[in-house]
């Protein structure tokens, strides 16, 4: 007989059931109850792969300087300005180089089709607030730049300005002179057309961008390129021609994504204030000046320099930087980046030549090499970096990686496919092996051919073809030397 603690009775019966046999239905009816609500194998189509946490492990690290981007003295002149202090390498060359740009005026030029493009630059100077070390990296600049200025008998010392308001108030600061209509003149104008900005609070001129009727923005992108500057207005009627404006601002990288507008980043405002990280790298508790000799031998060279860029014209390209410069400005047209980060960093080409040009006249030479180019290509990929550790994030960044992938993939389709007016579908099919892909869905092919004919230059062209229902989209290959 059965041990009675071993026994169970059994559901609608008198019999008695061993614990055992109890435990087989028990397990029985758990398997049955929860069979839908126990977690799933995730199904996968054909070519899937499992999700690994690429993206949320992508991270962008803190922008860093190229030692390459501090070409000859330039990189003595930091130096000796971060020996004993605080000052932030990058911040100290961008403020030099920005001096350097804005003394030598509407001298010196580089030649781009049938435009001139004076040396102007401007420059904004992102880090966080307090510790980025933004103020203490320009003071060295501003003393050697009044002791040169002192050695440069005959010569306007430059106007450094702190404030930057209205359109209408930088115009008049640079205006041309007045005549009446007997030639009796009326107001003299200002003789002097270089300025310099030195704006430590930059949100405030981008937040004066936005009212409405300001005419900060066009007039700071007038004043970049160069063309002359008008007051729309017919009460307090004022132009300016042949200015040299550069503006250097400050800003706290959680203000600039803040006030910084879709409307500043599309109508090209942005894109003329290349963007440079600037963090303190060290404590210095007592900070001490830049040594005197050092200071003096500095303040001798830019004195030089300055000289010598005023009486030169045309800043040319040598033969192999020539060449060089073909393979460069091909790799900066073909980078990829998230859209809006693509529209901030639109003028890295223009950039890249105005910064060699600069750092050519700064060491004293005539023409600029490879090895300018090399450190010009430096800065614009600070720029880039800190526009993207900024303004951007690792998954948005690897997103349109995997963007400029699938582009490149429909073009060689279409190519195996013919080339010429190949159907939609058929492209679709050959880039996703008829959707047994996970990636890329059906509307990240649709926008990628959208991307594609909206490049500059287009690879790819549609022609509209009428039928009896939906009409349909052929896609052809651009032909090469097409605008």
């Amino acid at each position: 007989m059965a041990d009675l603690n071993e026994l169970v009775p059994v559901p609608g019966s008198d019999l008695p059931m061993s614990s055992d046999e109890w435990a087989n239905v028990i397990s029985g009816m758990e398997r049955m109850r929860g069979v839908d609500d126990l977690p799933k194998p995730s199904r996968k189509r054909k070519g899937q792969q499992q999700d690994e946490g690429e993206f949320s492990d992508y991270v962008l690290s803190r922008p860093e300087l190229h030692n390459v981007a501090l070409y000859g003295v330039l990189r003595d002149m930091v130096d000796a300005a971060c020996a004993n202090s605080e000052a932030v390498r990058p911040t100290v060359a961008i403020h030099i180089l920005a001096r350097f740009a804005a003394t030598i005026g509407r001298s010196a030029y580089i030649q781009i089709g049938d435009q001139r493009r004076h040396l102007r630059m401007n420059a904004l100077i992102v880090g966080p607030t307090a510790k980025g070390r933004k103020g203490t990296s320009a003071e060295m600049p501003n003393e050697l730049f009044r002791q040169a200025e002192n050695l440069l008998i005959g010569c306007w010392p430059l106007r450094k300005l702190t404030a930057l308001a209205t359109g209408e108030g930088l115009i008049y600061m640079v205006r041309d002179p007045v005549y009446a209509d007997d030639g009796k003149e009326v107001d003299a104008g200002v003789p002097d057309k270089r300025l310099l900005f030195d704006v430590s609070e930059f949100a405030g001129v981008l937040a004066q961008a936005r009212r409405e009727a300001a005419t900060i923005s066009t007039v700071l992108r007038d004043a970049f390129d160069g063309v002359k500057l008008v007051t729309p207005t017919k009460t307090s009627f004022c132009e300016a021609s042949d200015t040299h404006i550069v503006v250097i601002g400050s800003v706290p990288e959680t203000e600039i994504v803040k006030t910084l507008t879709s409307t500043d980043i599309t109508n090209g405002l942005a894109n003329r204030f290349p963007m440079f990280y600037s963090v303190r790298t060290k404590i210095v508790p007592m900070p001490k000046a830049t040594d005197a000799k050092l200071m003096q031998g500095f303040a001798e060279h830019i004195c030089w320099a300055i000289y010598e860029a005023t009486k030169r014209l045309e800043v040319s390209l040598d033969a192999d930087a020539l060449d060089y410069w073909y393979d460069v400005y091909h790799r900066l047209e073909e980078k990829t980046h998230p859209p809006a980060v693509a529209a901030l960093l639109a003028r890295q080409s223009t950039y890249t030549l105005i910064f060699a040009a600069l750092l050519a006249l700064l060491n004293r030479q005539t023409a600029i090499t490879s090895d300018h180019l090399d450190a010009a290509l430096a800065w614009v990929q600070y720029w880039e970096d800190t526009t993207l550790f900024v303004f951007s994030n690792g998954e948005q960044n690897e997103q349109a990686i995997r963007m400029k992938g699938l582009k490149d993939e429909i073009v060689v389709a279409i190519t195996t496919l013919g080339g010429v007016k190949v159907k939609h579908s058929d492209v679709a099919d050959k880039v996703t092996n008829k959707y047994q892909k996970a990636w890329p869905l059906a509307k990240d092919v649709k926008l990628a051919m959208e991307l594609l004919e909206r490049e500059s230059p287009p690879r790819i062209y549609s022609e509209m073809l009428a039928t009896g229902g939906r009409p349909k989209n052929l896609y052809s290959l651009t032909p090469q030397g097409d605008e």
